[in-house]
């Protein structure tokens, strides 16, 4: 092979190797939006497993899985892997520390609306779950609440659940006569 040949081939295998990575960038692009809830189509994608650290109101560090600009304001998303597709109260309270973070980090609006993905780990099936988050009023008092649980300064409440109890690591000490 002379010289012309060997830069005809890398040429090819160049431009051979770039399409194929354009291929993984963009049917990555387009599995990721099958799945953006209507109100998020035409968004861009800003975050993806970013970290926010604040030191005030309160000291939080959190990390978002994905954030979206649409219209001027952030949106975000929290993925889970769960078997029933549904949000619970915890969601909304680590998306809620999430815009308080992101919106003192940045300066940027966070929409009071976030979205959970909730994937089955059997079927793999996706569902997005639409919830209101927490004002930053509610989320300081929850962790303030928190502290004063840990100083022990107030006594916590059982949760409404006795199916979330029975799964508590603390079980025993807190709730014994749910114990089996």
């Amino acid at each position: 092979m002379n010289g012309i040949s060997v830069m005809i081939w890398l040429g090819i295998a160049t431009a051979a190797l770039a399409a194929w990575c354009w291929l993984k960038v963009f049917s990555a692009r387009s599995r990721d939006s099958a799945w953006l809830p209507v109100e998020l189509k035409g968004a861009k994608l800003l975050y993806a497993e970013q970290r926010f650290t604040i030191t005030n109101p309160l000291a939080l560090v959190a990390r978002v899985d994905r954030g979206y600009a649409l219209n001027g304001t952030v949106h975000l998303v929290e993925f889970k892997t769960r078997e029933v597709p549904r949000d619970y109260r915890s969601d909304i309270i680590e998306l809620s520390a999430q815009r308080l973070a992101v919106e003192q980090s940045t300066g940027y609006a966070v929409s009071d609306i976030g979205y959970v993905v909730i994937q089955s780990p059997a079927r793999g099936e996706r569902s997005v779950q639409q919830v209101r988050l927490m004002t930053a009023e509610n989320v300081v008092a929850l962790a303030q609440r928190r502290a004063r649980i840990l100083e022990g300064r107030i006594v916590p409440q059982y949760t409404k659940s006795e199916a979330l109890c029975r799964k508590c690591a603390f079980q025993e000490e807190c709730r014994p006569e749910l114990a089996s």
